[in-house]
């Protein structure tokens, strides 16, 4: 989940995410990676209060990732999408990106709904 962020839709984020916890084995990648719980449950309440998430070299040395949700009309996620690339071009336009994305947020949601 917290390398590929997917849920259930039958039951809550919350649930989700201690069903996730409980089972989950931290094994970092890299030393940006996620640890454990605590580092997880952080990060998510950071990606909640930005309204996006950032992979920074979480999986990969060198390369970050942004992600913004598609949220629908009662404000719950129901996808994401993302954009990649080599971290130092990604910290360099990183604004850049995020009003990219929510760009084509926008544009998915109109033709969606």
């Amino acid at each position: 989940m917290h390398g590929n962020r997917q849920g259930d839709p039958g039951i809550s984020v919350e649930q989700a995410v201690n069903q996730y916890i409980r089972r989950a084995e931290f094994k970092p990648v890299t030393a940006q990676s996620i640890k454990d719980a605590q580092s997880l449950l952080r990060t998510l309440d950071e990606i909640r209060s930005k309204g996006y998430a950032c992979d920074n070299e979480e999986a990969e040395l060198g390369l970050t990732c942004y992600a913004t949700p598609l949220l629908d009309s009662s404000g719950h996620a129901y996808a994401a999408i993302s954009i990649s690339g080599p971290t130092t071009r990604m910290e360099a336009n990183c604004d850049r990106h995020l009003n990219l994305l929510s760009s084509a947020v926008s544009k998915i949601s109109r033709t969606i709904t």
